[in-house]
């Protein structure tokens, strides 16, 4: 399993994400934790786009309300990629995506195939732990887009 996990942006040593990754550099950025605002969803894909091509990636959008209730359809894109990262927000909104799209169960069994590396910042990171029960202090669990 790999992961590169920043609590804000690309972190502090963003050519071991590159290193982690290898291959062909295919990453997909997912904003949906910013879905609740759309002026700062389009703000932060460009400005993570730039970053990441910056790193060598090749980039493009994963929105994960595409896949809303096709949750099957997910995992052959994921498996198109190298890497996905993920960009900060609201963690119960991007919670709530993943779930809807089958992306928190397809990136699980990549992710433990050792076949994607999951990356990205904020909301990306704490949404890897096994609660969010704290996260209400931060986020608001009643946010809807």
């Amino acid at each position: 399993m790999r992961m590169y996990l920043s609590s804000f942006d690309v972190g502090t040593r963003p050519e071991q994400l590159v290193g982690l990754v290898g291959g062909q550099l295919r990453a997909a950025i997912v904003v949906n934790a910013l879905d609740h605002r759309e002026v700062a969803r389009a703000q932060w894909l460009e400005s993570q786009t730039i970053k990441l091509r910056a790193l060598g990636f090749a980039v493009q959008e994963l929105d994960l309300r595409q896949f809303f209730g096709k949750p099957d359809r997910i995992g052959d894109t994921l498996k198109q990629l190298d890497v996905v990262w993920v960009n900060g927000g609201n963690a119960f909104i991007l919670r709530r995506a993943m779930k809807q799209s089958g992306f928190d169960v397809a990136i699980a069994d990549l992710l433990e195939r050792d076949r994607i590396v999951y990356s990205g910042f904020s909301a990306a990171a704490v949404i890897a732990s096994s609660t969010l029960r704290a996260l209400g202090y931060v986020s608001d669990p009643t946010e809807v887009p």
